[in-house]
């Protein structure tokens, strides 16, 4: 296709498009924090999300079919391809931990694919500040540790709307086939996926207008067919093999119509203030990088097509989310490198900015106001509480010395910065949930932000910068798990793996420590979501009928379980007993 971009004008870059030490120090801070990730594969908690994947799987290496011998509302897709590793490992904990494995390989492919979006965007440190903020956003650190389809999906994502960028700016129309593909086998994981695909049509479309009016978008049409027919390939092809196997009915019924009526379990602005809790700093950057692409999106140059993609793609992302009936924060995963390239662009932009010591100045004043209201909000009766009195001290000191080296000390601040860092780490590991810790780690790195300022070398401040948005969620990381430890999980699931028989069938509700025992219900997963949409006999009778033909061997009796009807816990009391560990009840 004819190239939409004419002059060169670019966003500005923190340097020029050449390795750089600062480059390598961020790259190898990034793979610093993907070994700092692996312990957790092992010792956090598990997600009921994960078990329930991983039945479905286990389900399809046992011969099951999905929407046909068990309710699914999942694309069965992603479940196919871990039933692979299971029937070679066999049903066990270590196929648990390798699924887990390779999610987290797949979110490292992902990132990889963060640096080369940030390359069509910008140059110099940005691509490498986008994969380090990409890596530490508690959102993506936390749901690539689970094994859940939106992360092949938001890695498959990205990728399409690099190869959409490269032919957008003059590439061959197989840019728009690599998309397209790229895209459709994403749309198998998650169909959510599609609310983006819009955004990257509208890209196309409107870089054809802006570039030549409507007789260039005509011109454009071809390369939009590609896209969106390379995209509704896989689909196709998957609907073909549902039909062959006649789960195409129970499909449709289950995992697109279903959940168009699934009732809203919670508001999206409740995530929003998670969001924002989580990762403050890079949501302002991003949010004002995204405001300053719009404006090199109207231009002609060669950064208007990745600055297009991101700002509609990351605003049809956001109208989905906010438009689905249950918005999860997992769905929001695509968006993250999007935004992480946004805010690197932006931060490379303000650390050209001489007043940086007087804003870090007022941000560790607020910093110091807002965490102690914060903390009296929390612990009213703590006024004198000694780790209170201790934390405001720390606080109070901190402040004190970022005042004196702004005045003179650039080696000051770089020490109390670290000291402060350490600090907030141990902190962070002896008093799990409390925001000392957190304070401390944010204003340790404002003091090093501080020193790179005074120092006035642009590429040391970018690198700095970019530890300083990552320090919160690097505390928070670390105490994940401690927070949701996997023990007792592992207890339970123990317990099952050797008093139960491979064919014992067990009625499951949410917990998901049976994962892989044969489910005696239909309908296999129980949370808050599924009992809303059952009605009152699929919940009651029809679960009797089911007990009472064939007994399961156990039952968990968690609160999925316990939404089941009267008569069904009747029956569940007269025939089971708790077995001592977990939730677990047997036969009497």
């Amino acid at each position: 296709m004819k190239p939409i971009t004419e002059a060169s004008s670019e966003l500005p870059a923190t340097g020029e498009d050449r390795p750089r030490q600062g480059q390598w120090l961020l790259l190898i801070f990034v793979g610093v924090l993907v070994v700092h990730r692996v312990p957790l594969l092992l010792t956090r908690g598990v997600d009921a999300d994960e078990m329930q994947h991983l039945h479905g799987a286990y389900s399809i290496s046992r011969g099951l079919t999905p929407h046909v011998d068990y309710f699914e509302h999942h694309s069965s897709w992603f479940a196919w391809l871990l039933s692979w590793p299971l029937e070679v490992m066999g049903a066990n904990w270590s196929a648990i931990m390798f699924s887990r494995g390779l999610m987290a390989f797949t979110a490292a492919v992902g990132l990889c694919f963060t640096y080369a979006l940030a390359r069509r965007l910008s140059s110099g440190l940005v691509p490498a500040i986008a994969v380090a903020l990409h890596a530490t956003t508690l959102l993506f650190v936390e749901k690539s540790l689970e094994v859940r389809p939106d992360v092949p999906a938001a890695a498959l994502w990205t990728l399409a709307v690099i190869c959409t960028i490269d032919g957008l700016r003059g590439g061959p129309r197989r840019c728009f086939a690599a998309a397209g593909a790229a895209l459709g086998f994403g749309l198998l994981f998650t169909f959510k996926l599609a609310f983006g695909a819009i955004g990257l049509g509208l890209t196309v479309l409107f870089l054809q207008l802006r570039a030549g009016g409507w007789r260039r978008v005509r011109e454009g049409v071809p390369d939009l067919l590609t896209l969106v027919g390379w995209s509704a390939l896989p689909v196709v092809l998957m609907f073909l093999s549902l039909a062959h196997q006649d789960q195409l009915a129970g499909f449709v019924e289950e995992v697109i119509l279903g959940p168009l009526a699934w009732q809203q379990e919670v508001s999206p602005w409740t995530y929003v203030r998670v969001l924002i809790q989580g990762n403050p700093l890079l949501l302002a950057f991003g949010g004002l990088g995204l405001v300053q692409l719009l404006a090199v999106a109207w231009g002609r140059g060669d950064r208007c097509a990745a600055a297009a993609a991101l700002v509609l793609a990351s605003a049809s992302i956001l109208v989905g989310w906010f438009t689905i009936p249950v918005p999860w924060p997992q769905f929001l995963m695509p968006l993250w490198p999007l935004l992480a390239c946004a805010a690197a662009a932006s931060l490379g932009q303000l650390t050209s900015i001489k007043a940086w010591p007087s804003l870090i100045g007022a941000a560790a004043g607020l910093s110091l106001v807002g965490g102690a209201a914060a903390w009296l909000g929390i612990h009213p009766g703590a006024l004198f509480d000694p780790l209170l009195v201790a934390a405001v001290a720390a606080i109070v000191g901190l402040l004190v010395a970022l005042i004196a080296a702004h005045l003179g000390s650039t080696a000051g601040l770089l020490v109390a910065g670290l000291v402060a860092c350490g600090a907030g780490a141990v902190s962070a590991r002896q008093f799990p949930g409390e925001p000392v810790g957190t304070a401390l780690v944010s204003l340790g790195s404002l003091c090093l932000l501080g020193a790179a300022a005074r120092a006035r070398r642009e590429d040391s401040l970018s690198v700095v910068a970019t530890c300083a948005l990552c320090s919160w969620p690097l505390v928070e990381t670390a105490r994940m798990a401690a927070v949701r430890p996997i023990d007792g999980f592992r207890q339970q699931f123990d317990f099952v793996a050797s008093t139960l028989g491979d064919e014992d069938v067990v009625l499951t509700g949410w917990t998901g420590c049976a994962v892989f025992q044969p489910h005696a219900y239909r309908y296999f997963f129980l949370h808050s979501g599924m009992l809303g949409n059952l009605d009152e006999e699929e919940k009651g009778s029809a679960v009797l009928r089911v007990l009472e033909s064939d007994p399961p061997a156990a039952v968990i009796r968690d609160a999925g379980t316990r939404g089941l009807g009267v008569e069904v816990q009747t029956f569940l009391d007269a025939h089971y007993v708790p077995s001592g560990v977990g939730e677990i009840w047997t036969e009497r």
